[in-house]
């Protein structure tokens, strides 16, 4: 606290900035309400609200939260530890947020039309191409059951809390490998490829046996969209055969996925059958996938979003 009386004000009680992707929870600290989330301020009364317990979709480890509403709309999230994207995704959802299907145009303008024209056209323009030149793209809130139908596709903040949590209580040694990056504690940056991944699994690491007696390694999902992902799974299979990396307690051959729809997608096989098969199909059917670059499809590709 800042100054007296009517002058007071909330700051940070050291010269330095919190940047860790949970510190938004510090909204819900305050004890009168003093801090509030600038999109949410002013806009309703406590006794207008209702409050709703759900499982937030937008992080790997499906955190639950207080969900609270007002007339039906998303407001606000409170209680719990959730991230940035957790706590304000809910802004960009009622501002900007398309009402109506579109279709592109002339002069490359899309027009906003109704339903039944826009699921006319679909069937119109797939009868027109071969199965082999139909690819479907399925985003990371895509849900189990629309991949069913399709079936005949930085970092997890509450895992890294857990993690720093840790290292607090037991003093535990944190390595990685990966790009230079700041994860509110101390840990050892092993190196950046693949090559430091293979000197630990041939024994010539510093931290070789600090891995073998590892309770618990996690490999990040990352490696997932990497060309040489093929080449790092083996290495660490190796690795697995050596180390106590799965027993009966824990499958340390596990992948932390880096959203909540590709564990459902790996279950039920929904995978990329090649790193190319976008770029050469006529009909790309994306499902709630906003993260695919467009220059990968061809010109004459018909896209529905």
């Amino acid at each position: 606290m800042l100054g007296r009386g009517s002058g007071e004000e909330i700051g940070t009680y050291v010269e330095k900035l919190m940047t860790s992707e949970l510190f938004g929870n510090v909204i819900d600290l305050c004890p009168v309400g003093a801090l509030i989330p600038k999109p949410f301020a002013f806009n309703a009364r406590n006794w207008e609200l209702k409050g709703t317990r759900a499982l937030m979709l937008l992080m790997q480890l499906d955190p639950t939260f207080g969900l609270i509403v007002k007339i039906g709309l998303f407001l606000d999230i409170n209680e719990e530890w959730i991230s940035h994207k957790t706590r304000f995704f809910y802004d960009g959802l009622k501002r900007q947020r398309p009402n109506d299907p579109m279709i592109h145009g002339a002069y490359g303008l899309f027009k906003a039309v109704s339903w039944c024209d826009a699921l006319a056209v679909i069937p119109e323009v797939m009868h027109q191409m071969k199965p082999e030149e139909i690819v479907r793209v399925a985003g990371k809130l895509f849900d189990a059951k629309s991949m069913m139908a399709l079936k005949p596709r930085v970092e997890s903040t509450m895992v890294n809390a857990r993690i720093r949590k840790t290292i607090h209580a037991t003093n535990a040694k944190v390595g990685y490998i990966g790009p230079p990056t700041d994860f509110n504690y101390n840990c050892e940056h092993l190196g950046t490829g693949r090559q430091t991944l293979v000197e630990i699994v041939l024994g010539h690491h510093f931290f070789f046996s600090t891995i073998l007696n590892a309770k618990n390694p996690i490999i990040g999902g990352g490696i997932l969209e990497r060309l040489d992902k093929d080449a790092i799974f083996t290495t660490v299979d190796t690795f697995v055969e050596k180390g106590n990396i799965v027993r009966l307690d824990w499958n340390g051959f596990n992948v932390l996925l880096l959203n909540v729809a590709q564990a459902a997608a790996f279950d039920l096989g929904l995978v990329l059958k090649s790193s190319n098969s976008i770029e050469f199909t006529k009909f790309v059917y994306l499902i709630g996938a906003d993260d695919l670059s467009l220059d990968k499809l061809s010109n004459d590709a018909f896209v529905v979003y």
